[in-house]
């Protein structure tokens, strides 16, 4: 007997009339008819009998409805129990953020996260990779957001938010092989993938600074002191000009995570940055 039947039962045993507990249950009578009739072809003692128009319960019946009573109210507080795990586990949510993305975050994400989990916490951190999928297997770390040259991982949950290209920004009118070259720091995401656009496409330029604010990145270029390798959907704006190496270097930005359940922040958070990223 699953736990349908038992509400079927209960509520015939409650409105003692087939009709008006088909209405609550919205079913037909003839549904309800047939789910009573599916009960007694499973070899169980009538649960109720008709007398001067009403349905009651047998004795048979009063020892299942009570029965049903404690197994659904079992059933509602396991419920409870789990969606209570649930705001538990996401009461502080644990992130590594890189840099450059550090801005879209803290400027587009956060807000919203603030608004829909009032509740929830936010911790934030740099880590590069080896100690991002370390601290996601150890539990210490819920999610990752990175770029990355691979949009899958076979032990760890990527989740791609979007595709993006590496591109050589310069101010109007400049060439980049005329100017020195700005690149990320050293030991961060965005500065492995550089490493190896610049090797494909065989890109030798004297570099300029190592910085990992966009901010800072894209007004050094603008005053024309240097070149900028960075993400073309990142440092976009019409005050620079930008070209794509040769051949065009491609990646992904992801949320990463351990594999396994996960809550519905979770879900709700990568969404929410699929959909309004671009």
């Amino acid at each position: 007997m699953d736990t349908h039947q038992l509400e079927y039962i209960l509520a015939i045993a409650e409105e003692g009339n087939l009709s008006r507990a088909a209405e609550r249950l919205f079913l037909s009578q003839s549904a309800l008819s047939q789910q009573l009739a599916k009960l007694k072809a499973e070899g169980l003692p009538p649960l109720f009998v008709r007398e001067k128009g009403k349905i009651r319960l047998t004795d048979a019946g009063k020892i299942y409805v009570n029965g049903a009573r404690t197994i659904l109210k079992l059933k509602q507080d396991a419920q409870q129990a789990l969606d209570q795990l649930d705001n538990r586990q996401t009461r502080c949510l644990r992130l590594s953020i890189s840099p450059t993305l550090e801005a879209l975050f803290f400027l587009q994400v956060l807000p919203w996260l603030k608004r829909t989990y009032p509740s929830t916490q936010i911790s934030t951190q740099v880590l590069d990779m080896g100690q991002i999928h370390r601290a996601l297997e150890n539990g210490t770390l819920d999610m990752a957001l990175f770029p990355s040259g691979r949009a899958s991982n076979e032990v760890f949950q990527y989740n791609p938010l979007w595709e993006d290209e590496l591109v050589l920004f310069t101010a109007p009118g400049l060439s980049y092989t005329e100017l020195p070259l700005l690149l990320p720091s050293p030991e961060t995401h965005l500065r492995t993938l550089c490493d190896r656009a610049m090797a494909l496409s065989n890109l030798r330029r004297p570099l300029y600074a190592e910085v990992n604010s966009i901010d800072i990145a894209l007004r050094l270029t603008a005053q024309g002191a240097c070149a900028a390798l960075l993400p073309r959907r990142i440092g976009k704006t019409e005050a620079l000009s930008s070209q794509s190496l040769e051949p065009a270097f491609y990646f992904h930005v992801v949320a990463a995570c351990g594999r396994g359940i996960h809550p519905p922040l979770f879900t709700d958070l990568i969404a929410y940055m699929r959909a309004s990223f671009f």
